[in-house]
């Protein structure tokens, strides 16, 4: 390279110097160097500017200290800026509440035994006694009566039953909860009814003119002496008022079947009545809506293990 020879020729190469550099700039602008669709040079533009300025200094191109200086910054109106957060901040995570305990499932509850079914509690006549009134009770399948306790007794309506030594036999009907226990009779070879058991809160009443057009079904002995039209164990005789409140008695202890007759006014619920030897006494009560007579009978003389009497239920059907 020749030596400049003048001030002229410096300083048209320092501007064909500054053409070159800017002609570059652009070129780089073009090809994509700057921000995509915008017409005007961005802030990378002008940085580029001032590096290519500087390098040109370094090689020798441009003096230090000339009048060339990098591009000054865009106007702050001009550069794009991220927009304000509006928004609200995300709060800050806190720790999650602790989970509900899960629910353990527990056994179901053991349970109880069967205890003892309830007492039940009895007022009874006796064979023997026409106007003998005590009390019994029954529970757990056992029956206290008169001092003495008889195991395996279930007293059901309708279905009762006697396992034990002194009692053998018991009859009832579905609609009362009224029993006649049978057993045999000391001394003797015959079944015979030896109590009649019945509800303690029955109301005992004396007007037979409330047994009008009324029939009962009667229970003597169990019905095992039934003979003829009565099978084993079915009611032992029948009683039907009339509507003047005379009475029909019906027994089916052989074949035929003994019928009697008897006025009303021979009906008597207040006081014994002696006939034929013995000594009789009909018993009225109301007993869960129904009617219930216990009939007695003794011998004048006094009752006998061979002659004990008679002692029957008859139950409003």
């Amino acid at each position: 390279m020749k030596p400049l020879k003048s001030k002229t020729d410096a300083s048209l190469i320092k501007k064909r110097s500054i053409i070159a550099i800017s002609s570059s700039i652009v070129l780089l602008t073009a090809c994509g160097g700057g921000s995509s669709g915008s017409n005007k040079p961005s802030a990378a533009t002008a940085s580029a500017a001032g590096a290519d300025a500087d390098a040109a200094v370094s090689i020798g191109v441009i003096a230090p200290g000339s009048g060339v200086k990098p591009a000054p910054a865009a106007p702050a109106s001009t550069v794009t800026s991220a927009p304000p957060n509006n928004s609200t901040p995300a709060a800050t995570p806190t720790e999650a509440p602790p989970a509900a305990p899960v629910a353990v499932p527990t056994a179901p509850a053991p349970v109880a035994a069967a205890g003892p079914t309830p007492s039940q509690k009895f007022s009874f006549y006796r064979l023997g006694n026409p106007a003998n009134v005590g009390s019994a009770s029954s529970a757990d399948a056992t029956l206290g009566l008169e001092g003495q306790s008889y195991a395996g007794t279930n007293l059901t309506a309708g279905n009762c039953s006697i396992n034990s030594g002194g009692l053998t036999l018991c009859a009832s009907v579905p609609t009362q909860n009224t029993f006649t226990l049978c057993g045999n009779n000391s001394g003797a070879d015959k079944i015979r009814s030896r109590y009649v058991l019945f509800d303690p809160q029955a109301v005992k009443l004396t007007d037979v003119t409330l047994l009008k057009g009324l029939t009962f079904s009667g229970y003597e002995n169990c019905g095992q002496d039934n003979a003829g039209t009565q099978s084993k164990g079915a009611p032992s005789a029948t009683l039907a008022f009339d509507a003047s409140a005379n009475l029909t008695l019906t027994q089916y202890d052989r074949s035929p079947a003994r019928v009697t007759n008897a006025p009303a006014f021979l009906v008597n619920f207040s006081s014994d009545t002696v006939s034929n030897g013995t000594t009789a006494r009909f018993n009225l009560y109301r007993s869960n809506g129904r009617y219930l007579i216990v009939a007695t009978a003794i011998p004048i003389n006094g009752a006998t293990a061979t002659e004990p009497g008679t002692l029957i239920a008859f139950l409003q059907n």
